[in-house]
């Protein structure tokens, strides 16, 4: 294996989240469903190199803040950690709204 840079970005964390208002009208399962659907679609970008998106955690014990986290490791073409903004083009924004 190589070695990593000291400064590279290994993984994003990330969290989706709804309003608090909609909540009521909001159907949690099929929330969760589209979040993964969104997340794969989103960062799986080299299906031969394996999955980028590497893990889903759903929190709903907190009623006023439901929401998932997720784990992404920027992987390119060539199998390689690399989180160049040609392959993984994050917004510089911290709010995503889909």
């Amino acid at each position: 294996m190589r070695n990593l840079r000291n400064n590279g970005v290994l993984a994003y964390g990330i969290v989706t989240t709804f309003s608090h208002e909609d909540a009521e009208k909001i159907d949690i399962e099929k929330s969760q469903q589209n979040n993964v659907k969104w997340l794969k679609n989103t960062f799986n970008l080299t299906p031969k190199n394996g999955k980028s998106v590497r893990g889903v955690m759903y929190h709903g014990d907190e009623y006023e803040n439901v929401h998932c986290h997720s784990l992404v490791v920027p992987v390119n073409e060539q199998g390689k950690i690399c989180a160049s903004n040609e392959r993984f083009p994050f917004p510089k924004s911290k709010n995503i709204v889909s």
